[in-house]
């Protein structure tokens, strides 16, 4: 029974990845993703390079730069080198 519903989660959640890739901003995709990470390593210290997040969300690494950016301009993180670190949530 856990395994099934891992499976469904897991197919809800690629789901919700596709049809953001196709349908958002990058900086909303990479705020997505940022959350997804931080939930899962429980942490507000995200270890991510802009070449991961460049691969990960399939731009060129010019767009992860000036999305990283545009979230600390709106204070929901701050990036340093190699790292991402989670301000706020809410933002």
């Amino acid at each position: 029974m856990a395994l099934l519903r891992f499976a469904h989660v897991f197919m809800l959640q690629m789901g919700r990845n596709i049809v953001s890739s196709l349908a958002h901003s990058i900086d909303r995709r990479m705020a997505r993703w940022i959350l997804l990470y931080h939930d899962r390593v429980q942490a507000d210290k995200i270890c991510m390079t802009q070449e991961e997040f460049r691969l990960m969300l399939g731009v060129r690494r010019s767009r992860v730069t000036d999305a990283l950016h545009r979230l600390e301009e709106g204070r929901a993180i701050q990036a340093v080198r190699a790292k991402v670190l989670v301000v706020d949530r809410a933002s």
